[in-house]
């Protein structure tokens, strides 16, 4: 299943030309893939995305190519180029797409529908009439500049985008700390678990002379994440005092 590119709206057209040239090469421009479609439905909506298996099996459709070059993630060959990795004489098929999203290319994307499709025949009368009179200079410019966007109309969509990518991290920071209070509430229900437990062990052993079933041990491992956190307080504190 695919769809046309011309189909997608400017926000997905500006989304997909990152992922054909940064994230998951491909050779077809024309027609976008269902997987592609599902993946750009995730981006705009703000949902979770694990960049890394996309990476990772980017990465192995390229290794299994028996033909033609290998075009690698452009966003994996700049970070190996930023980080200083060797480009050895033996790896120069290992090209990646240089589509970078400049203000040219930002134009060409949101380009309106009207100016990409066909322009609509003219009608029989009109035929009949013959070729119609040369129009003003002032509505040749007009015609001419309502083909793209304005730089008003370029800059009020870069915002929208960056709103969007801010809401989401926004709403991925919150996401992090009620996950951070949720742990650190379970470690305090076990920590006192633990105590509840070799309490009433105690009472058991003190208060009954024959010998009673076996209980088993608290899974200390449970409190490990505490015992650190308490340990790298004290050295803290110990360091403040000094």
């Amino acid at each position: 299943m695919t769809i046309p590119r011309t189909s997608l709206t400017p926000q997905c057209k500006i989304w997909y030309h990152f992922l054909k040239t940064r994230l998951m090469p491909s050779t077809h421009g024309q027609t976008v893939s269902k997987d592609r479609i599902l993946l750009l439905d995730s981006i705009i909506s703000g949902r979770s995305i694990n960049v890394g298996t996309i990476i990772f099996e980017g990465l192995g459709v390229c290794a299994k190519k028996k033909c033609g070059s290998l075009w690698f993630p452009a966003l994996i060959t700049s970070l190996c180029v930023r980080s200083g990795v060797p480009i050895f004489d033996n790896e120069e098929r290992l090209l990646f797409s240089k589509g970078a999203i400049d203000d040219s290319a930002i134009a060409r994307l949101l380009q309106s529908k009207m100016a990409e499709g066909p322009s609509e025949q003219p009608r029989d009368h009109e035929k009949e009439a013959g070729p119609a009179p040369s129009a003003p200079s002032n509505h040749t410019a007009t015609a001419s500049s309502s083909r793209g966007p304005t730089p008003a109309d370029l800059t009020t969509s870069l915002r929208m985008l960056e709103q969007r990518m801010s809401l989401a991290e926004v709403q991925q920071y919150q996401t992090m700390e009620m996950l951070q209070q949720m742990h650190s509430q379970h470690q305090q229900y076990w920590n006192y678990a633990k105590r509840r437990d070799v309490a009433l062990k105690k009472s058991l052993q003190k208060n009954f002379t024959k010998p009673i079933f076996p209980i088993p041990d608290f899974p200390d491992d449970v409190l490990a994440p505490i015992a650190a956190d308490e340990e790298n307080d004290e050295v803290g504190e110990d360091d403040e005092e000094d």
